[in-house]
């Protein structure tokens, strides 16, 4: 399926993206279906296992929690991968995979932000 994530700030922000799936599936990921710009994991993703990618100070991390171990899977993503921030105003997204993509869920959350002086 398709969602869109509206960013209302008027400067592109980073995101928050979790994934998590209740059947097993892989090489997952999201695309912009506008810019074609994808955040995809070369991977395999079971039930029970969340994946979460966000920035911090500026750099891209990405964590895999499986049965409440968390470790990095950074290097899982693909090489391919420019999706790591949301443009102003609408952002497309479909759910990618190699297999089940249909039971593959992605929630995307962000803080909008605004170009500014501050005081």
């Amino acid at each position: 399926g398709f969602t869109n994530c509206i960013n209302s700030g008027d400067v592109k922000t980073p995101f928050v993206c979790e994934f998590l799936t209740d059947q097993e599936i892989e090489n997952y990921g999201i695309i912009n279906v506008k810019t074609l710009a994808e955040l995809r994991f070369n991977d395999t993703l079971l039930p029970g296992e969340v994946v979460k990618v966000y920035q911090e100070n500026g750099r891209v991390m990405a964590i895999k929690t499986v049965d409440g171990v968390s470790s990095s899977v950074l290097g899982l993503i693909s090489d391919e991968s420019t999706l790591f921030d949301l443009a102003p105003g609408d952002n497309v997204f479909k759910v990618v995979a190699d297999n089940n993509a249909e039971r593959l869920q992605a929630s995307i959350s962000y803080r909008p932000t605004f170009m500014g002086v501050l005081p």
